[in-house]
């Protein structure tokens, strides 16, 4: 949704029909809700993990595009990173010394983007 949004507005300046392009900021969410964290070692609970990507992934994507990714890139980055969180979520909640779930999701998001792959 947000590459369209990105690709149309790029065309537009493109064709000369906007004069200057607006960077859309979209809110960083709040601190995700540990009954939601709990649920994800289930890959069968796709509410949870729609809730998830619906909260994360337009900020993955941001930080994608960001690092100079092109929209097409920042998509795919953003499945590596969900991907990754699904492998290993049951093993990081198991960790004593865990932090925030979105720093962790953010440590993933930017390796992945300096990386070839994170899986």
């Amino acid at each position: 949704m947000l590459a369209g949004i990105l690709k149309n507005l790029m065309r537009s300046v493109q064709e000369k029909r906007c004069c200057c392009v607006f960077f859309i900021m979209l809110p960083s969410p709040a601190e995700t809700r540990a009954s939601l964290i709990l649920r994800l070692p289930d890959a069968a609970d796709a509410a949870a993990w729609d809730e998830l990507v619906a909260i994360y992934a337009p900020l993955v994507y941001r930080l994608a595009v960001q690092k100079g990714m092109q929209p097409s890139d920042a998509d795919d980055l953003v499945q590596e990173v969900f991907t990754a969180i699904a492998r290993f979520v049951a093993d990081w909640l198991e960790r004593p010394d865990r932090g925030s779930f979105r720093a962790w999701l953010l440590t993933i998001a930017r390796n992945a983007a300096t990386c070839d792959s994170v899986i």
